[in-house]
This record gives C-alpha cells, structure tokens and sequence, in this order.
C-alpha cells in the first residue's frame, strides 16, 4: 500500500514538474518578446529542470523549521 503512495506522489511531481516547466518556459518567452529582447529564452526542458529545481529549493521538510513561535 506504502509502495503505491510513493509511486503516485512521484507520478504527480512528474506531472506537475512539466506543466510548471511548459508554463515558466512560455513566461519567459513572453518576457522576451513583449519586454526585454535582451532576455534569452529557454528551452523546454531546461525549464522543467529549473521549475523541478526551484520546487525542491522551496519544499519544506516537516513543517516549518524556524525557531519563531514555539506553542
């Protein structure tokens, strides 16, 4: 049962790791075009490494960590 969650949370991180790469590449392809030709623009899987790279920078493990309120 355990094997089938983890599988499932893998195949959704998949799945949600395209669709953010397919949508930050578009982002930045606009970017390029409507306001700043400097920009470079990116490649689709470039993209899908840099928004599986920045979900793994932001994920939390275990809740928050910092010392703030400690009820």
């Amino acid at each position: 049962m355990i094997i089938l969650v983890v599988l499932g949370a893998l195949a959704l991180s998949a799945v949600y790791s395209l669709a953010a790469g397919w949508a930050l590449m578009l982002a930045i392809g606009v970017i390029h075009h409507e306001w700043i030709p400097q920009c470079p623009t990116i490649g689709y899987w470039w993209a899908v490494l840099l928004a599986l790279l920045i979900r793994m920078a932001l994920h939390t493990f275990g809740g928050s960590s910092s010392g703030g309120d400690s009820r």
